[in-house]
């Protein structure tokens, strides 16, 4: 399914229990607003569940009680996909009351593909890794886990050169869960072969405490906190907005006071304690 206009549409299965193959692919220079309700992908070999290319948007709006799955194809001979491909100049947006689980593809003996993010692919000889859009998740019960050394949302791990960049991620939803495969970030650049990891990106989310973990931008950039009014309201009560709770590409404006509490965990990373 091709989306090239703006007009909202609804998404069903015919049978949300039985999964489908059929992908969601946004047009160039769209921005899609699709509410699901009992969408369950699992995308053919290769390919992607849904695709927002760079330079368009997509609005995910999940629909009350609804229960929604995306899983990324499994790789032929190289690495899966991910599950939700959304390239640097991309935007995606999670909003509404539903489930969405988001799982990346597999691969046997290469890696995974990331949940939320980039893709490696050939454009030549060698293999590139794609970075990371925009990704915004407002509201939701959300569950992303991305694939054997991939993030959960993130860059694509790249086992011949440079992984891809982080991108921007903005999370005020407090019921949000995302998972990255073995020795992988939850969040962030992907791997690579050598030390060529992509830089972690940029973005917020809330520590469920009534604080948020703020990311500056840079590889690995330590966050820091903020003390806030409740996950997913401002002091006044508002919505909100991303753009005033986090600038991309700068750090905070200023330092956590002494009495704020110190982040004591970065982005939850997949990789196992020994």
């Amino acid at each position: 399914m091709t989306i090239n206009s703006d007009t909202a549409l609804t998404i069903s299965n015919t049978n949300p229990k039985t999964v489908t193959n059929d992908r969601i692919v946004i047009g160039n220079n769209v921005n899609a607003s699709l509410t699901f309700n009992g969408v369950n992908i699992s995308a053919p070999t290769d390919q992607s569940a849904i695709y927002v290319p760079s330079g368009s948007s997509l609005k995910i709006t999940l629909a009350d009680d609804s229960t929604n799955s995306t899983i990324g194809g499994n790789g032929s001979t190289g690495s899966a996909a991910p599950a939700i491909r959304l390239p640097d100049g991309a935007t995606l947006t999670i909003e509404g009351t539903g489930t969405l689980n988001v799982t990346g593809g597999s691969s046997t003996g290469n890696p995974g593909g990331t949940g939320i993010g980039g893709y490696l692919y050939y454009a030549g000889p060698s293999p590139t890794a794609e970075s990371c859009g925009t990704v915004i998740i407002l509201s939701g019960t959300v569950t992303v886990t991305g694939g054997s050394y991939s993030a959960g949302i993130g860059g694509a791990t790249n086992h011949a050169g440079t992984g891809g960049n982080g991108g921007t991620v903005v999370i005020l939803s407090s019921s949000v869960t995302v998972t990255g495969g073995s020795s992988a970030v939850a969040i962030g650049g992907g791997n690579s072969s050598g030390s060529s990891r992509g830089n972690d990106g940029q973005g917020i989310k809330p520590t469920g405490d009534g604080t948020y973990t703020v990311r500056p931008r840079g590889k690995g950039g330590k966050p820091q906190s903020r003390s806030t009014a409740p996950a997913g309201r401002s002091p006044a009560g508002r919505q909100p907005s991303p753009g005033a709770r986090f600038a991309p590409n700068s750090a905070p404006g200023h330092k956590p006071k002494n009495n704020q509490q110190k982040e004591n965990a970065t982005w939850k990373t997949g990789k196992k304690k020994k």
